[in-house]
């Protein structure tokens, strides 16, 4: 984990808790774990690379996301996949 990562943790309407790392000085880059894909794991740079958006606006964006897709996990409900 970079040296600037902020980890943080979102609630999905499930109730279900998500843990989120984000990078600002690896093109503000967010990674879950949680029920959000078969893996658990999901990657993404949601933010231009030149922006500097504030905490706020990254969680608030995390939480979107995250939510989104656990929607989209067709595993929500079942048993997750291991990544390799």
């Amino acid at each position: 984990m970079p040296k600037n990562a902020v980890r943080f943790v979102v609630t999905l309407k499930s109730g279900d808790k998500v843990n989120v790392n984000y990078s600002p000085d690896f093109l503000n880059h967010l990674e879950f774990r949680g029920n959000v894909s078969e893996t658990g794991y999901r990657s993404e740079f949601p933010f231009p690379v030149d922006s500097h958006p504030s905490l706020d606006e990254v969680k608030a964006l995390a939480g979107e996301i995250a939510q989104k897709l656990y929607d989209e996990n067709p595993a929500k409900y079942g048993t997750q996949q291991p990544l390799f």
